[in-house]
């Protein structure tokens, strides 16, 4: 080889060395970022799951402080991601594999968890309505979650509604969520009548009941639908819930506790319970609580200083052969519709029931709506507003802005007129309430004296007439029946006061009038 020939074989070495040191250069220095985590190729699979997340979602908690993410894109309704419920895990998983072509280990769902639940909790808390909300701003429309595939909602507002892509108030959705019919333009209710067992005044309050139940600030009557066996209770109860809150658990059996309680009145706005026969006093303080809206503050379990907040307003259904054991708080927020014996030859299958209202329920949820619209448009100008009302008074001038609407029904009285046969009913089963209107009556419809006297009075009465069981024995016991009592003695038409005159407090009874005759109900074309 000639001495050119080397030299230049040997500077083409050490080109080639120095090339290849230079590109094992390159890859240390990649591989050194990647290790700091410069490298996207080289991210972790939770690093990536965030990077998901903060793309799609914005992150936020609700009133009682649960995390949740909500699509920065065409959707109003929430996904809540702890462990019992992981809508946003699974988002999460799903898009992983879509983009990396299989799923993440849970470990790093988990680690993303933390991380996005730690920024949901630097935010104020939201409210985060189920199924119905008021939108915020002047209009202050209602705002229904429509609960269909594409999340949209209907807002209706005074004289109108309309159908919206997305909602402008928050929704959470649970398992029983299920969606309404496409709402028909001009609806009407024909046709519902005949598929439920009842009269046209009883008919005319249920549905203004149901047009009701989408206001969501106020609170709602608990109703009660009583019969025999056979008289269409649960068809009754499934329909009505139906229009209101469709759910794929339109009946449910009583709860057993109040976990059992919370359970059910978290999984839908309108909570149905069937066959309750009788009602404990925890359940009957919680149904008050869900009326009213109230919360209960309660410790977590296998906790020492966590707690959980239960609160939450909700309409309730019920059913029953007979109610027993009705408290008077509770009978004080409700009323009770009683269904006749349905003739053999008048008796229908549940699937051809069942097929006749779906055909009827896009036009009766575009009827709904038209008066709800209507409804809000009145209780705009004020004119709804009586001057007499019972406990629920909100719940009562509603009912009376749809008599306005319809122009030639009497819900409201019906209402009232129903309240008060319930409160007789209740009354006249107390046995204290049998001795009281024996001894009223002794003294020509009229008593007055002092709570001793009194309880001198109804323990001899409750004695000569067999009627001890269930009588107090001391005059706080008394006083403290007579408080429980009361409300229903009222709405029965007693007259129940305890005055004082000259430092000394007294009893003052006074039996009912005669209650005033209910007009029947115009029959609405």
């Amino acid at each position: 080889m000639s001495e050119k020939a080397k030299r230049d074989f040997a500077e083409a070495a050490t080109g080639a060395v120095a090339d290849e040191t230079e590109e094992l250069v390159e890859q240390a220095e990649k591989t050194k970022k990647g290790k700091k985590g410069g490298d996207q190729d080289n991210e972790t699979q939770a690093q990536k799951l965030l990077k998901i997340a903060l793309e799609r979602y914005r992150f936020g908690r609700d009133e009682v402080g649960k995390p949740f993410a909500v699509p920065l894109e065409g959707s109003g309704v929430v996904r809540y991601f702890d462990k019992g419920q992981g809508e946003l895990l699974n988002e999460l998983a799903r898009e992983f594999y879509r983009a990396h072509g299989k799923p993440p280990a849970t470990n790093s769902l988990n680690e993303a968890r933390g991380v996005l639940a730690g920024i949901a909790m630097e935010v104020d808390p939201e409210p985060v309505a189920l199924r119905v909300g008021r939108e915020s701003g002047p209009s202050r429309g209602i705002v229904i979650d429509l609960g269909d595939a594409d999340e949209r909602a209907v807002i209706v507002r005074p004289g109108s509604w309309e159908i919206v892509d997305k909602s402008p108030i928050l929704f959470r959705r649970t398992k029983a969520t299920m969606p309404f019919p496409e709402p028909r333009k001009g609806g009407t209710f024909d046709g519902i009548g005949e598929l439920l067992n009842v009269s046209q005044r009883d008919l005319d309050l249920l549905l203004a009941y149901v047009v009701v139940s989408f206001i969501p600030e106020i609170q709602h009557a608990v109703l009660y639908i009583n019969g025999e066996q056979g008289t269409g209770k649960s068809d009754l109860t499934k329909m009505l819930v139906t229009l209101m809150d469709p759910t794929s658990v339109p009946l449910r059996k009583k709860p057993r506790d109040d976990k059992d309680w919370s359970s059910a009145a978290n999984a839908s706005w309108v909570v149905p319970l069937e066959n309750m026969s009788k009602i404990p006093e925890w359940l009957s303080d919680d149904l008050c609580r869900a009326v009213s809206g109230d919360g209960v503050i309660e410790r977590q379990l296998y906790t020492n200083d966590d707690i959980a907040i239960r609160a939450f307003k909700r309409v309730i259904v019920l059913n029953g052969i007979e109610v027993l054991g009705i408290r008077p708080d509770l009978a004080d927020r409700m009323f009770m519709v009683t269904l006749a014996p349905i003739p053999p030859e008048e008796r229908r299958s549940e699937a051809a029931i069942a097929e006749d209202f779906s055909a009827l329920r896009g036009s009766v949820f575009g009827a709904i709506l038209d008066c709800l619209g209507n409804v809000l448009e009145v209780m705009e100008s004020g004119r709804h507003i009586t001057k007499k009302a019972p406990r629920l008074a909100d719940f009562a001038h509603a009912l009376r802005a749809v008599d306005l609407v319809w122009g030639d029904t009497k819900t409201l009285q019906r209402f009232w007129n129903l309240q008060r046969q319930q409160a007789r009913g209740i009354a006249e089963g107390d046995s204290l309430t049998v001795v009281l209107k024996m001894i009223v009556a002794s003294h020509k419809g009229h008593w007055r004296g002092t709570p001793d006297q009194l309880l001198t009075e109804v323990q001899d009465t409750a004695t000569r007439f067999g009627k001890s069981s269930g009588i107090p024995q001391s005059p706080h016991s008394l006083g403290h029946a007579l408080t429980r009592l009361s409300p229903p003695l009222r709405e029965a038409g007693w007259s129940v006061t305890r005055p004082r005159s000259n430092g000394v407090r007294y009893v003052d009874l006074r039996a009912p009038e005669e209650a005033p005759k209910e007009e029947e109900g115009k029959d609405r074309p």
